[in-house]
């Protein structure tokens, strides 16, 4: 019926892809609902004190993070179906990963600086 032994031995590593896109969709729905419940924690807190602001961006930084690499898990799977051997292909994933997530990641914090000082215009 289903041969769960067979699909982890698979080359390439096809559970392990299934299983990390799915985690990194879980978590990054976690990361979307933390970030609605801060922005608008922060828009109505008029007395928001750095210190509060530090806390709760480390509250958006696990989810963000554990789906950054949980995705990257995934792409260096994917990309062993063009035949490229693990260590090349998770030590690939693993930079593009890091690189794309550090800039969507400091994009991100210039934003939530702005919003955490009443300062969104047109976000």
């Amino acid at each position: 019926m289903f041969d769960l032994e067979a699909l982890q031995n698979s080359s390439p590593p096809l559970f392990t892809i299934a299983a990390s896109l799915l985690f990194g969709i879980l978590l990054g729905l976690t990361f979307e609902r933390c970030l609605r419940l801060n922005v608008a924690q922060w828009r109505q807190d008029a007395d928001l004190t750095r210190s509060e602001f530090d806390n709760q961006v480390v509250s958006l930084a696990i989810p963000f993070w554990a789906a950054t690499v949980s995705i990257g898990i995934g792409f260096g799977g994917c990309i062993q179906l063009f035949g490229f051997e693990p260590p090349a292909a998770y030590g690939f994933s693993a930079a593009v990963a890091a690189l794309g997530g550090g800039a969507v990641w400091w994009q991100l914090l210039s934003v939530l600086r702005r919003i955490a000082a009443k300062r969104f215009g047109t976000v």
